[in-house]
């Protein structure tokens, strides 16, 4: 079904308010990539005078931040949601107005890196993993370019102003981390060439408002030398290191110098400390993957390996030991201060404790021959490490029948299928093994894996993603748990319906020709909302090319017809529908002309292609 959409369209004041509140309160705090205080009083300068018509980057990145959080409303199903598509409706707005096909040959700023960065969040929390690892490293790329990974030392730009840049690095440090772990593609970011100290531990609220500043004197000197240490690499020091270090004083004697791991510890919880702490965790998590799952780590031996596991192990046991006891995930609070905050990072730990351990959960006895009875125990206790790692992301999931609604609002709803996911699959790699490793165990392992499938098939009425982890870890449980004499046939064995499969089960061919029959007037009418009332002057273009009036044309398949890990199905068949994608991609005609090059040219491979000079690719031709 073919929709329009104004660019500049904007919803009630009301649903903006809903929308960019819960982005503030979900995501914000884990990916502060927008100045929050400064942001704030400009939507509320911009909703305030009607007359004002703001910069098309400006608005996309408000479009963006509409778009995350209305995929999170119907996620949770807040009551305020809209239509199911609505989030997609955001998206596109967004991609008129600062993603067109201009973008990437326009010089970065600021602005530009905000709406590459939300977009690659975006498409992270929609499943469509390939897109934002694509789309994230524009961005990185961007941030590098202006130098937003060095340390700011011009004097006429504020400590305010520098203290949101070194946010706005960190955000996407962190996520480009974990796109990282998620795909185990490398990463453009390298912590060698950064110099960018770490986020100082107070809010923005505080330093930005009139009444409070930025710390002064010996206390904002002290938070930037220990974020500078805690930047340059203060966790690559062995574990085995004491906490502070010894410094020769004047006189001969000595004197106790905290660590930055202690200086943190000591200071009172913040949102702002939340995100210090997990961007330890990022830094952690990147050196894990350097040291043993890079190409060079195929070069080392296993004793090197073993080492480099145990430097890790402890280092991400110094990192959990400092926590604040509010952010402390390993006991059971009450108290729902920071809670949201607490369960993220406990997600976090045990991710990273699985990543660090993972090498040693394999069969090893035929692999090293003549292996000493230390190196064997080393590896066994590792493995044991790893598998309570993965039950312990399970643990941090309600008990009983699974309500995802519930879990997206405290858990990092944009990526809890692929913990869900990493989990499941260690507990059934230690099942396949007859539970070798912890043999006294299996009947709880069994029963870790059985509460994430059951998890992940609840998920998939939502979320494709989930659909798809379910299939994949419902198979393989059933072929592993009779290797520790179990049966899961009471598991559900069917494919559970989405929602929108759901929707559609109980609507007649009649009423489904004339829905399809309707005005596009009818657009700004779904979910009761009506949320789509208020349109700009001018109107968008792509491309660089104006488009005919003041509207784009939209398809909801054109996020997900061509995405991996996210195809669009619809529900009355099983196939992808046909997409006008002619602006965007070359025409079917075009595509058949394609000639594969297969000349002996070392500059090239035969997957290269390019268009013959007397058929050059056209983006304004449609298809025959």
């Amino acid at each position: 079904m073919r929709e329009l959409i104004a660019p500049k369209e904007l919803p009630l004041r009301e649903t903006a308010e809903h929308l960019l509140q819960t982005y503030l309160d979900t995501v914000h705090p884990v990916f502060p990539i927008i100045g929050k205080v400064t942001f704030l009083n400009q939507v509320q300068t911009f909703f305030d005078n009607g007359q004002l018509t703001p910069g098309n980057k400006w608005l996309a990145i408000l479009n963006l931040i509409f778009a995350i959080a209305a995929n999170y409303s119907h996620l949770v199903q807040a009551r305020w949601r809209g239509d199911d598509r609505d989030h997609l409706v955001y998206f596109n707005r967004a991609r008129l107005l600062g993603l067109d096909g201009d973008a990437i040959f326009e010089h970065p700023d600021l602005q530009r890196i905000q709406v590459t960065g939300l977009a690659a969040f975006y498409l992270l929390s929609t499943n469509q993993v390939n897109r934002a690892y694509a789309i994230h490293g524009f961005a990185v790329r961007s941030s590098l370019a202006l130098g937003l990974h060095l340390r700011n030392e011009n004097p006429k730009v504020s400590d305010v102003s520098k203290e949101i840049r070194y946010r706005v690095w960190w955000a996407l440090y962190n996520l480009e981390r974990h796109i990282g772990v998620m795909t185990g593609r490398p990463s453009l970011i390298s912590d060698a060439d950064c110099s960018t100290p770490m986020p100082i531990p107070v809010d923005e609220e505080t330093f930005s408002s009139p009444n409070g500043g930025m710390p002064e004197g010996e206390v904002l000197r002290k938070m930037r030398r220990y974020s500078s240490e805690e930047s340059a690499g203060a966790l690559s020091n062995s574990p085995s290191t004491p906490s502070t270090r010894i410094k020769p004083s004047p006189n001969g004697s000595t004197v106790t110098q905290k660590s930055g791991y202690d200086f943190f510890s000591s200071l009172p919880p913040t949102i702002s400390l939340y995100f210090v702490r997990h961007t330890q965790l990022s830094k952690l998590t990147h050196e894990t993957l350097a040291a043993l799952y890079s190409p060079c780590a195929m070069q080392r031996s296993w004793g090197q390996i073993q080492s480099a596991i145990s430097s890790l192990a402890g280092k991400l046991e110094k990192w959990r030991s400092s926590l604040q006891p509010v952010f402390d995930f390993t006991n059971k609070q009450q108290d729902h201060i920071f809670e949201r905050q607490r369960i993220s990072l406990g997600f976090f730990y045990y991710s990273t404790n699985v990543i660090i351990t993972r090498p040693c959960l394999c069969r090893l006895d035929h692999n090293i021959p003549h292996e000493s009875n230390r190196s064997k125990d080393f590896n066994r206790n590792a493995a044991t490490r790893c598998v309570r790692g993965a039950k312990g992301i399970i643990s941090l999931v309600p008990e009983g029948k699974p309500d995802p609604a519930a879990l997206y609002k405290v858990a990092p709803w944009w990526c809890i299928v692929h913990y869900l996911t990493q989990a499941a699959t260690v507990l059934m790699l230690e099942l396949s093994y007859r539970a070798d490793h912890m043999p006294n165990e299996a009947e709880e392992i069994l029963e870790s894996t059985r509460k994430a499938v059951c998890w992940l098939n609840v998920m998939a009425v939502e979320s494709i993603s989930a659909r798809r982890a379910w299939k994949i870890c419902n198979e393989m449980l059933r072929k592993v748990a009779p290797k520790v004499g179990r049966d899961v046939s009471d598991l559900p064995s069917d494919t559970p319906p989405s929602r929108s499969q759901s929707q559609h089960s109980g609507v007649s061919h009649h009423s489904q020709s004339q829905s399809q029959s309707q005005s596009s007037q009818d657009y700004d009418l779904w979910g009761g909302l009506q949320p789509f009332t208020r349109q700009l002057q001018d109107h968008g273009y792509y491309g660089g090319t104006t488009l005919p009036g003041s509207h784009a044309d939209f398809d909801p398949s054109v996020l997900t017809s061509y995405d991996e890990f996210m195809p669009f199905m619809s529900p009355t068949t099983t196939t992808a529908p046909s997409v006008d994608l002619s602006y965007l991609f070359p025409a079917s005609m075009q595509m058949g002309t394609m000639t594969t090059m297969t000349t002996g040219n070392p500059d090239h491979s035969r997957h290269d292609f390019y268009y013959p000079q007397s058929q050059p690719w056209n983006p304004h031709q449609h298809p025959d």
